[in-house]
């Protein structure tokens, strides 16, 4: 399945608020910054495509030789350790898609680049 891959997405300002609570909490000094699950690409892709109600087809494409080579198919980072120091995420990353996609943020999606037809 093409986006079956995993990755850690994370809000751009909880990793701020993560790094600052890193900097006032911490006692050790190696600490994973990423959101406390771990989400398939295309999961994301197919939920910001019913979300806008997108008539278009998704499809994948083949990674080249050099990233089926260098990439790492998923990357699931454990986060457990920001977790148990007492961070508490305030966003999942649903609730980040939806505040991009939500039509109060109609500016950011027309300040998006628009494609060359």
């Amino acid at each position: 399945i093409h986006g079956g891959f995993y990755r850690n997405y994370l809000n751009v300002s909880e990793c701020c608020s993560a790094i600052r609570f890193l900097m006032t909490f911490a006692n050790e000094t190696k600490y994973n910054i990423g959101s406390n699950k771990n989400y398939r690409f295309c999961d994301l892709i197919e939920y910001c495509a019913d979300k806008l109600e997108s008539k278009g087809k998704i499809s994948g494409c083949e990674p080249s030789n050099f990233h089926k080579i260098i990439q790492t198919p998923s990357f699931r980072m454990d986060a457990s350790k920001l977790r148990d120091l007492g961070f508490e995420w305030k966003k999942t990353i649903w609730e980040t898609l939806d505040e991009i996609l939500d039509s109060k943020n109609d500016e950011i999606l027309e300040n998006l680049p628009k494609p060359s037809i």
